[in-house]
């Protein structure tokens, strides 16, 4: 029985890219900053 299992979740099961841009944008918000363009930060 293997004592542990790895795999890789972002990009391969889970693309988090999507809510990573939004709590930028959301924070730069907060900050009075422009927000960035989701094409530029991918």
């Amino acid at each position: 029985m293997p004592k542990g299992v790895l795999f890789d979740l972002d990009g391969t099961l889970l693309d988090s890219a999507p809510d990573f841009i939004v709590s930028l944008n959301t924070l730069l918000q907060k900050y009075n900053r422009p927000e960035l363009d989701p094409e530029i930060i991918r």
